[in-house]
């Protein structure tokens, strides 16, 4: 098994994609808090916070594409 098989093979273990969507919703609501310093960090964190959560949540990624085809 290669290195992109073993890393994929990671996300489909239940606990490992229940923290990623964890520490999705923790770095978006950590985005206030850097957005308040100078810089665009809090543009970049709350992108991957979304990232994560969209990916590892099925619900997520409903309501975003019923938000997308509104919008």
């Amino acid at each position: 098994m290669n290195i992109r098989e073993q890393w994929l093979a990671w996300g489909r273990i239940p606990a490992v994609r229940t923290g990623l969507f964890v520490l999705g919703w923790v770095l978006i609501l950590l985005t206030p808090v850097v957005g308040a310093l100078p810089g665009p960090g809090g543009v970049v964190v709350f992108g991957a916070g979304a990232t994560l959560v969209l990916k590892y949540s099925d619900w997520a990624k409903r309501k975003y594409v019923e938000f997308k085809r509104r919008h």
